[in-house]
């Protein structure tokens, strides 16, 4: 049986900080076509995943062109529409190889390091694995998108388990589970609101505790896993070893569809909305803020640079934005 979610809607409470954010300087000009994923490596470098031209950008501080990585093909060292990637910490990096259903580990002048993968739905493949984080143990966390679950390897690339599962179960449907609490659904298309579990399932026939195309991922100091689900509709609290899900971020009445999250420093991350300029900070509890990004048309993914900066790709306009990051005193969470 999966895990189950019970909760009711969370209402922000105070106090949380509110970013102020001021551009420090932007890459464009035809350097990307379709950036999925930034990500902060040794040495003050920086990687940017651009998904449509199935390579990786590696930039300096300044957003500088250091290296391209990687081409089209099926091949070691070539992608097919490449999503996330994080760093080893130790100068390379794992980026997941979305269409070759992989996960490749790379050093940082490209040279292939090892792989994990292959298509299928058993334990160690993928369907489109997506989002990608490391634990401080060094465990690797991978979005498994359309297999509906997040897996965890070692570095050798050895299983370790996995973390909810998707889809329709007609068997809980039918059973008794459905008549408690409350579980939050994006495609149940019913506004996006906190339902019943009996009438999310007559309607649906979803699962509780289910993930549904899982993309971004990260993790807390505390151990848990966050997985941005833009099919449940919510960012959702993993907890690896005893199978607990529950939503976070799923706020009663509002519109949002997260695909991705990153940590952003003191106990704060960050999750993104699939369209649009709209970003939320949160503390992993139920304190958060919705927020504006500045400049940007699409915000895809951000993640927390060195001296005091957040990097932002808009996806619309194929460009990098890099913003001085400040916070002003903690107050309302409410825009």
């Amino acid at each position: 049986m999966s895990a189950t979610i019970e909760a009711t809607a969370r209402v922000s409470t105070p106090p949380i900080p509110r970013p102020v954010l001021t551009e420090r300087w932007h890459v464009g000009d035809g350097t990307f076509l379709g950036p999925s994923c930034v990500t902060p490596l040794d040495d003050g470098l920086m990687l940017v995943v651009d998904e449509c031209q199935h390579s990786l950008a590696l930039l300096d501080d300044r957003g500088a062109l250091v290296r391209r990585i990687g081409l089209e093909g099926s091949g070691p060292g070539m992608f097919r529409y490449p999503t996330h990637a994080v760093s080893d910490g130790a100068g390379g990096f794992w980026v997941t190889d979305r269409w070759n259903h992989r996960v490749q580990h790379l050093d940082a002048a490209g040279n292939v390091l090892g792989m994990v993968g292959r298509y299928g739905p058993e334990p160690g493949e993928f369907n489109e694995p997506w989002g990608i984080a490391v634990c401080d143990d060094g465990v690797l966390v991978v979005a498994d998108r359309s297999n509906h679950r997040v897996q965890l390897f070692a570095q050798d690339g050895t299983v370790l388990g996995a973390l909810g599962r998707g889809g329709y179960d007609r068997a809980y449907y039918e059973g008794a589970g459905f008549k408690r609490g409350f579980v939050f659904q994006w495609w149940s298309g019913l506004s996006n609101r906190f339902v019943s579990h009996e009438t999310l399932f007559r309607e649906q026939g979803y699962a509780l505790g289910s993930l549904e195309y899982p993309q971004g991922v990260a993790t807390t100091e505390d151990g848990r896993v966050l997985v941005a689900d833009p099919g449940v509709g919510a960012v959702l609290a993993c907890t690896p070893g005893d199978e607990t899900i529950e939503p976070v971020i799923a706020r009663h009445g509002v519109r949002f569809v997260p695909t991705n999250v990153a940590g952003v420093g003191d106990g704060l991350f960050m999750a993104v909305a699939d369209v649009g300029h709209t970003a939320v900070l949160f503390d992993g509890g139920n304190a958060f803020a919705f927020f504006n990004l500045p400049g940007i048309e699409h915000v895809t993914a951000c993640a927390r640079g060195s001296d005091s900066t957040l990097w932002c790709l808009d996806g619309w306009r194929h460009r990098l934005v890099c913003y001085d990051l400040a916070f002003e005193p903690a107050g309302g969470a409410e825009p």
